[in-house]
C-alpha cells in the first residue's frame, strides 16, 4: 500500500470525528478542529475538553521507529482563559508504544517516567483506560505536581467522555496494526501533539 493510499485510508470513515456517536459527545465536550489552536495536522489526532482538563489522543511515530497510541492529559496551568495568554501544559502522558511503552507524571514539569513491565501489563492502552475509568486520575494528577487541577476535576464530564475516547483509542490501535503491523503506529514520523512550541 502506498503512503498516499494509507493517508486516504487514515482519513476515511474509521477516523471521522463528525459521526453521530462523537457528535453526541460534542454536546458534553468541545473538540478542537485545529482552527486557531495548536495541534497536529492529521485527522486522527484530536484534543477534547472535559471540564478543566483536555485529553489528547494521537497515533505517534518517533524518528527511531517506535510509537503507537499516545494519550495525553493537558490543563491550563498559567495565565487565564479570559486573557490572551493561556499556558496549556501536558500533565500526564501515556505512550502506549509497541517497543518501549511508558507513561509520564508531569512530562513538562518533573517528568517522572515509568516503563511498563510487559510481563505484568499485557496491554498498556487497556491499563491506561483502567486507571482513568477506576477513578485514579485525580491521584495521578496530584502525583504529577498539579493538586489544584486535581481538586477542580469534573468527574461526571470525564466519565461521560471516557467511553468514546476509549473507543477511538482502540480504533487507532487497530488502524496502526493494519498499516504497519504494530498497534497504533502510523506510517510516517509525527510530532508530539502536546509538545511545547
Amino acid at each position: 500500500m502506498s503512503i498516499r493510499a494509507a493517508r486516504e485510508t487514515q482519513a476515511g470513515k474509521g477516523f471521522e470525528f463528525g459521526n453521530r456517536e462523537w457528535g453526541e459527545i460534542m454536546a458534553l465536550s468541545v473538540i478542537s478542529d485545529g482552527a486557531g489552536q495548536r495541534m497536529s495536522g492529521e485527522i486522527f489526532n484530536r484534543k477534547c475538553e472535559a471540564g478543566n482538563i483536555r485529553f489528547g489522543l494521537e497515533m505517534r511515530r518517533q524518528r527511531g521507529g517506535d510509537g503507537g497510541v499516545a494519550v495525553h492529559v493537558l490543563a491550563d496551568v498559567g495565565g487565564s482563559t479570559q486573557s490572551a495568554y493561556v499556558e496549556e501544559t501536558e500533565i500526564l502522558a501515556f505512550d502506549c508504544f509497541w517497543d518501549g511503552p511508558h507513561y509520564h507524571y508531569g512530562p513538562r514539569n518533573k517528568n517522572h517516567r515509568t516503563n511498563w513491565d510487559l510481563t505484568v501489563v499485557d496491554d498498556p492502552l487497556e491499563w491506561t483506560f483502567e486507571q482513568l475509568e477506576s477513578g485514579k486520575l485525580p491521584a495521578m494528577i496530584e502525583r504529577a505536581g498539579y493538586p489544584g487541577v486535581a481538586a477542580d476535576l469534573d468527574r461526571e464530564q470525564i466519565a461521560a467522555l471516557l467511553p468514546t475516547l476509549k473507543k477511538r483509542a482502540f480504533e487507532m490501535y487497530e488502524e496502526g496494526e493494519r498499516l504497519t503491523g504494530h498497534k497504533g503506529l502510523p506510517l510516517e514520523v509525527t510530532p508530539n501533539l502536546a509538545a511545547a512550541e
